[in-house]
């Protein structure tokens, strides 16, 4: 209400009052009386009730100017949700640079010579083999000490891939020497549906036709069930 009334004109307001009261017809939208600010403040708060009233259906307003919208600066914006965004980006931040400076720190040890005493942590790394790399120049590679190790017997060790076990492979079939273990006698059974027969058809002509149709297969029993 106070953007409004303080941006607009009386006859800007009073044009808007006008069109509303042609939409309203069971409420009276009366014309204010006194000073410009007045007329002002009290015509907007009387528009805005009449919009909020759930009993009165109003078309929709759009600006066909939309110079003539006001602004919006720091006064009409919640400030504390403008801080508790700030405060989260500030966290991120502060974590972001808590991951640079993990990641310098883990590239520095990468980087680092393993045969020369830490620093840092003054701790010293074994040396298991017995070279002088104390008067080495910073920044030796490893292919440059390895060149120096080739005299040594003991510098470097062949070490053969391990061989996996083949696993073993499981044998199927009948021992011809083994006759005290036999195994167990399996039987599958199978639900046949026969449909449009014959309704003089009986039991005996269904296992007969089973029999002369079963080939090779071992038919152990044949139930008819209606």
């Amino acid at each position: 209400m106070k953007i409004c009334s303080d941006y607009y004109s009386v006859e800007d307001i009073e044009k808007a009052r006008t069109t509303l009261a042609r939409f309203v017809d069971k409420r009276r939208v009366p014309k204010q009386k006194g000073s410009d600010q007045e007329i002002r403040s009290r015509t907007v708060s009387l528009m805005i009730k009449l919009c909020h009233d759930p009993s009165i259906r109003l078309p929709f307003f759009c600006a066909l100017n939309i110079s003539k919208l006001p602004p919006v600066d720091a006064d009409h914006v919640d400030m504390s949700a403008v801080m508790s965004e700030l405060s989260a980006l500030r966290r991120q931040v502060r974590a972001m640079s808590d991951l640079r400076g993990e990641a310098r720190l883990l590239k520095e040890l990468l980087h680092r010579d393993p045969y020369v005493r830490n620093t840092c942590s003054n701790v010293t790394a074994p040396d298991p083999i017995a070279v002088d790399v104390d008067n080495q120049p910073p920044g030796t590679s490893f292919a440059n000490k390895a060149q120096l190790l080739q005299g040594d017997a003991g510098a470097f060790t062949n070490v053969a891939p391990k061989k996996r076990k083949q696993p073993k492979k499981m044998v199927v079939g009948d021992s011809l020497e083994n006759k005290h273990v036999q195994s167990v006698m399996t039987v599958r059974t199978v639900d046949v549906f026969v449909s449009r027969l014959h309704p003089t058809t009986t039991d005996e002509e269904l296992t007969q036709c089973v029999s002369a149709m079963k080939d090779n297969i071992d038919v152990k029993q044949v139930e008819c069930i209606d």
